[in-house]
């Protein structure tokens, strides 16, 4: 019998005294449950934002590749496809046959394609806003692009004309609309859909071998006609590129050599760590921010609740109530609160970022997305858990509390220093700031969990603001624009190239030469495709001590080690865009090393060669100045090598020897604002670059007007674009100042409601602290009344201690947000190019004095409940 214990049968009774007791504490209910909904709602933005930062990046690399599914066949035969798509690794495939290009539409490339059914539409993210596939011989679905620019009504039956060239004849033919669908400008081209009886008619005529023999012949063709394009999906999109290379092997073919593959960036990208060091830094202190804010609150509501209620768990303790069992008591209470609560607050929350997603894609890159968040399971389970888990962290030691106290110290036990009382009484006399300060010593945890709670909302109010104030407007104008105006085509003017298009109009250009008030105009120049540079030895050892040290871009996305592999084994050389600027603008270059030398660089001997790396992971330059460079230049007869297996280089090239002059940073205004992974950008003399006009081209004017005629002169800019051609785009000086102010705005407004709800959660847990407080001092309150403190003087004290939670809070928060600005905000300087330090305090002129006032109200209107009553009343209920 010594070893055996006797258990109670008491958890009905756990339960119901559980629900009695959150009935009973109705204000502490109120605000626990309010910093519950809090942390949730925190939470639930928190990890909305995140989730739709990468549903975002997600959504527009799909779109730029053109298809949602997780991989694809390029420029394959039936043969090849049905072989290989007969593999169980294979959920669905769709496919269609490419038949050409549209030439009578010139202001955005048009594809002529056959498709397989609506699957190969859903896959390519087509969705019909009208109609059907085309069935008939002489139908065809389209989009909303092609239509505009035909200047046709969005309509089923629709005749639209449409010219094409097929196997070296022109065809001519007037189609009727079966189905349209709303064009996508982040697509690289436009797509029309013809029937399968139109391409059984049309190919009909030739063999096989006629066809093979037409593709070889067309070097300039990226497509080939009557090859398929395959989709593919697998059950999951784990593995993609090892999935896609199986299968292809499985078939009997060599990846990438006799059957060219294709990898959807879109779900690579977001399994590969697509958010920089800096977004992770910023979401993961945010996570810790929530959890803090929740834990302080939640903490202290329930930590005061428990010593106010300690001599209740001591009796029922006497009673024969286990220490097990008065902790499921409290948890009980809090998992009831919590059920209700958490909820509450994931939905407000979610409905607040979806509010709050529109705005932060603002005056960004992925603002022509209209975003919206989708709804996604991981928002609510990830909100859900961590709310969760903060309530039982935040409940845990106060239920231990409840649990550990015994029947004789609950009776003694008041939880606020009373019972020292007897050694201050003499002590009356001394000032009532010495009083207040040795009150909030008696309770020390308490005291600290409010002045952290007040601080946190603070620092984050200050942090915010700094930041934001940090941002410098003419900085960011002076990398973004050159001049008053910059005209271009929408693929620069967009901020991220859609494809790599960048005619501009001669007509447009023309125009804005003849407008009053120009007094500048300078060129800048693009080569698109250009050949690949082979590096001399020296650069090669640097580029290979870069991938030794990691400083490469490995990532699926960016074709993982394969490329460099090539690069360093000498089988391939690296990509780059070519650059052309007029001589007045390579002053606005940023020098690394070496230094310009305008008349130097104009003899055409000279290039000048970009840091290597992208801006987020600068790794150097795999050239120095003084350095010779031997580089290949395209002439007026060059053209691309395209065959079976795809571009295999330029004909007709002339390789000259370089010296690198200086190694440069080039601004976002003179860049084509597209990035070449592991590549390396040239700037060469104008005059060579344009020894080929075919794929150099102007790619954006910068223009100097004088102030009083840039209203006119922007004037016709927007009517050229809106009636002559939509293509066309422009960036002003004044629209980008209103675009940062804007994105700033925006940054300040969700810090500041982020620093609002902290600060909302401090305040909850302020004002729970000095109610309960007083509620549970009420007998020292009556006992001090009757050996002489008067009213006023109570009254005085009680509104010092507040005083001193916000004065204390105010020092540390002010001590902390210097050192914490000063060491993570400042260091954004290395990363942000428009970003200077600049301390503030606005932030403490604006939240302190609103505490300070809350630090006065709460007690005064605390104590005048108690003023109510007579001392004879409190004394008589003090001794019951």
């Amino acid at each position: 019998m010594g070893g055996y214990k006797m258990k109670n049968n008491n958890g009905a009774l756990i339960r119901r005294l559980s629900v009695k007791c959150l009935r009973k504490n109705k204000v502490r209910n109120l605000f626990a449950a309010a910093a519950i909904v809090l942390t949730g709602l925190m939470f639930t933005v928190l990890f909305s934002l995140g989730i739709g930062f990468i549903q975002a990046t997600q959504t527009e690399l799909m779109r730029e590749v053109g298809t949602k599914a997780h991989g694809g066949l390029k420029r394959v035969t039936q043969e090849q496809m049905e072989e290989i798509v007969d593999n169980p690794l294979v959920k669905n495939y769709s496919w269609d046959i490419f038949i050409g290009f549209a030439s009578n539409l010139n202001q955005r490339q048009t594809e002529i394609r056959c498709p397989s059914g609506m699957g190969e539409l859903e896959n390519t993210m087509v969705h019909l806003e009208e109609g059907g596939l085309a069935q008939a011989r002489d139908e065809m679905v389209v989009d909303t692009l092609t239509l505009d620019e035909l200047n046709l009504p969005h309509k089923i039956g629709q005749l639209v004309p449409l010219r094409f060239s097929f196997m070296g004849r022109e065809v001519t033919e007037t189609f009727r609309v079966s189905g349209w669908y709303e064009g996508d400008l982040v697509k690289h081209a436009s797509t029309v859909y013809v029937s399968p009886a139109y391409w059984e008619e049309l190919r009909g005529q030739y063999t096989n071998e006629e066809v093979d023999r037409w593709n070889q012949s067309q070097q300039g063709n990226t497509e080939l006609v009557g090859k398929y394009q395959v989709h593919i999906n697998f059950g999951n999109s784990r593995h993609i590129e090892k999935n896609l290379k199986k299968i292809i092997e499985d078939a009997g073919y060599i990846p990438d050599q006799e059957v060219e593959y294709g990898v959807n960036w879109g779900y690579i990208s977001t399994k590969t760590g697509s958010m920089d060091p800096l977004t992770v830094g910023i979401f993961l202190s945010a996570l810790l921010v929530i959890l803090t804010t929740g834990y302080l609150i939640i903490y202290n509501v329930f930590q005061i609740s428990i010593v106010q209620d300690i001599q209740f768990y001591g009796l029922l303790k006497t009673l024969g109530t286990t220490k097990r069992q008065l902790r499921r008591l409290v948890r009980r209470q809090v998992m009831l609160l919590c059920a209700g609560a958490v909820p509450l607050g994931m939905l407000l929350g979610y409905q607040t970022a979806r509010i709050l997603m529109p705005l932060i894609f603002r005056g960004t890159d992925y603002e022509y997305l209209n975003f919206r968040l989708q709804f996604s399971p991981w928002i609510f389970l990830f909100s859900g858990v961590f709310s969760a888990v903060t309530v039982w962290l935040s409940s845990r030691k106060p239920s231990k509390i409840a649990g550990k106290v015994s029947p004789v110290e609950a009776v003694k036990y008041v939880g606020t220093g009373q019972e020292r009382l007897r050694t201050r009484k003499n002590r009356l006399r001394n000032r009532l700031l010495s009083m207040a300060l040795s009150n909030m010593g008696r309770n020390r945890k308490k005291t600290v969990m409010v002045v952290s709670s007040l601080t946190l909302s603070v620092l984050v109010l200050s942090l915010v603001m700094t930041a934001a104030g940090s941002f410098k407007l003419d900085a960011y104008l002076d990398d973004r624009i050159i001049g008053d105006f910059i005209l271009a085509n929408t693929n620069y003017t967009l901020g991220s190239p859609r494809e790599l298009d960048f005619t501009i109009d001669e007509e447009y250009l023309r125009g804005a030469d003849s407008q009053k008030g120009v007094t500048g105009r300078q060129d800048m120049y693009l080569q698109v495709g250009s050949p690949d540079l082979i590096p001399a030895e020296k650069a090669l050892q640097r580029y290979r001590d870069f991938y030794e040290r990691g400083q490469l871009k490995t990532e699926e996305i960016y074709g993982g080690t394969r490329e460099i592999e090539k690069v360093m084994d000498g089988k391939k050389g690296i990509s780059g865009h070519r650059y052309a600027y007029d001589t007045e603008l390579l002053q606005y270059l940023k020098v690394v090393e070496g230094q310009i030398d305008l008349e130097k660089f104009e003899t055409g001997k000279f290039v000048l060669v970009t840091v290597f790396g992208e801006e987020d992971r600068p790794t150097g330059s795999i050239y120095q100045p003084g350095e010779r460079i031997t580089i290949d230049l395209l002439t007026k007869g060059s053209k691309p090598n395209i065959g079976e297996k795809g571009f295999s280089g330029w004909s007709d090239t002339v390789a000259k020897v370089y010296e690198v002059m200086a190694v440069v940073e080039i601004p976002a205004s003179m860049s084509c604002h597209s990035y070449v992974a592991n590549g390396l950008d040239l700037i060469l003399p104008r005059e060579d670059l344009l020894k080929n006009s075919r794929y150099t081209s102007i790619m954006a004017v910068s223009y100097e007007v004088e102030k009083n005629c840039r209203e006119a002169f922007s004037s016709y800019v927007d009517s050229y674009i809106r009636s002559m051609n939509s293509k066309m785009g422009c960036v002003t000086r004044e629209s980008l100042a209103r675009e940062y102010e804007q994105w700033i705005g925006t940054v300040r407004l969700i810090g500041v409601s982020l620093s609002f709800v902290v600060s909302l959660i401090a305040v909850l847990n302020f004002v729970n602290s000095i109610l309960t407080g007083i509620h549970a001092r009420r007998q020292e309150f009556v006992v001090l009344r009757s050996v002489g403190m008067t009213q006023d003087q109570l009254k005085k004290m009680l509104i010092l201690e507040g005083v001193v939670y916000v004065f204390l809070a105010s020092a540390v928060s002010l001590v902390l947000g210097v050192l914490l600005s000063f060491g993570v905000v400042k260091q954004l300087e290395k990363v942000i190019l428009f970003f200077q330090y600049q301390f503030t305090v606005l932030p403490y002129l604006m939240i302190l004095p609103a505490f300070f006032v809350v630090a006065v109200l709460v007690p005064l209107l605390a104590y005048r409940k108690l003023k109510k009553e007579s001392l004879v009343e409190q004394l008589r209920r003090a001794s019951v």
